[in-house]
């Protein structure tokens, strides 16, 4: 761990990625089980770091769950206008945008009504009371957005199971990793934003 630290200090500065890559992970949680029943699976996160959600509400997270809320979340935070991206099974299978939260929702909906039932639902702003009243409707496994109302959070705490999950992004670091056969791409997160007028 501090020889770790010393590493990733001296090499902060380099321009691109780095040649060497040392991470310190420990278990956060285990989880009831992976993609599938019959694999075990846990969360980890850097030593001295915490993660960058907090669950408020709901039954603990399964691995799907986390896979899920990721992408319906980072969908949502390429628009500046109210936005929702609904996740079922790691496949988009709705996504709208309007000028007010609740709008977005239903028109995210409406891109696939059936698909929708027991997904992931991602917002890119609050949610608020009025948004709320639509979300205990149908059974959904988990909502995640930058926070939740007061009210809201009270609207959506009737459904016992219901994964209420909010996002600091203080915390969301600059490239993204992932394990692939015998080895790990690791890529700079998208952070560019880009003006259809200029797109060929």
């Amino acid at each position: 761990k501090y020889e770790t630290e010393i590493h990733n200090y001296f090499t902060s500065d380099e321009i691109g990625l780095p040649e060497k890559i040392n991470i310190n992970l420990e278990k956060s949680m285990d989880l009831r089980y992976g993609e599938n029943p019959h694999q075990k699976a846990a969360f980890y996160i850097e030593s001295n770091k915490f993660p960058n959600w907090t669950q408020h509400h709901g039954k603990e997270l399964s691995y799907n769950n986390f896979t899920d809320m990721e992408s319906a979340y980072l969908i949502t935070q390429e628009f500046d206008s109210p936005a929702c991206s609904i996740i079922k099974h790691a496949n988009p299978c709705g996504f709208g945008i309007d000028e007010n939260l609740k709008n977005a929702y239903l028109r995210a909906v409406s891109a696939d009504p059936i698909s929708y039932f027991g997904g992931i639902i991602g917002f890119n702003k609050m949610v608020d009371e009025e948004v709320a009243n639509e979300l205990i409707k149908p059974f959904l496994e988990c909502i995640i957005a930058p926070s939740f109302s007061p009210k809201a959070m009270k609207v959506l705490q009737n459904k016992k199971n219901l994964r209420l999950i909010s996002v600091n992004d203080d915390n969301n670091g600059i490239t993204s990793m992932k394990s692939v056969a015998g080895g790990y791409l690791l890529q700079d997160k998208d952070f560019n934003s880009y003006d259809f007028n200029d797109l060929t």
